[in-house]
């Protein structure tokens, strides 16, 4: 083989770059760019996590088992039961978005809020994250209530989970933008 050693054997030397993959890079770019111009700082996320994380070591001083907590105790500090949040303790649909059920199920959900919660608040900004937080939550709770009313329910997965709902319609509404 002749020519310049550092071709390689299969490229050839007018070989131009693929135009697609170079457009589509340039697209990402210019997303990447826009999302971060929007919201240049995420800071909600965290201290949406942060919030359920202090409630949670709260509740384990004051008693509530970090493991395995009884349902007694979950009642007590704001978990929604249908019986009394439908009675006039309407504040539990709120308060049982922030109490969790254990190690496990507050892991779970903040990794997952994590995983997903900074994204969404540069694509929906501080505020909107914080109003797309707590609408989910409490639309979660109401489910619960409605769809068990006799379980006691609590953890943010409602709210996570409305999080993970907003990006979704994002995606349906503009699959071109990422």
């Amino acid at each position: 083989m002749s020519g310049n050693p550092d071709q390689q054997p299969d490229q050839q030397p007018d070989q131009q770059p693929d135009r697609v993959a170079m457009a589509e890079a340039l697209r990402v770019q210019v997303f990447h760019q826009t999302l971060f111009g929007l919201t240049p700082r995420v800071f909600v996320t965290h201290a949406i996590i942060g919030l359920n994380i202090a409630a949670f070591i709260a509740l384990a001083l004051l008693g509530v088992h970090p493991w395995s907590p009884t349902v007694g105790s979950l009642v007590q500090w704001g978990a929604n039961y249908g019986p009394l949040t439908t009675d006039g303790q309407w504040w539990r649909l709120l308060s049982a978005t922030f109490i969790h059920i254990g190690v496990l199920h507050i892991a779970m959900n903040m990794y997952v809020l994590w995983g997903v919660g900074q994204f969404v608040e540069r694509l929906v900004g501080q505020a909107g994250l914080v109003v797309l937080y707590l609408l989910s939550g409490l639309v979660g709770s109401l489910a619960s209530t409605w769809w068990n009313p006799v379980v006691v329910s609590a953890g943010a997965s409602g709210a996570v989970l409305g999080v993970y709902g907003a990006l979704l319609g994002f995606l349906v509404r503009q699959r071109l933008a990422i």
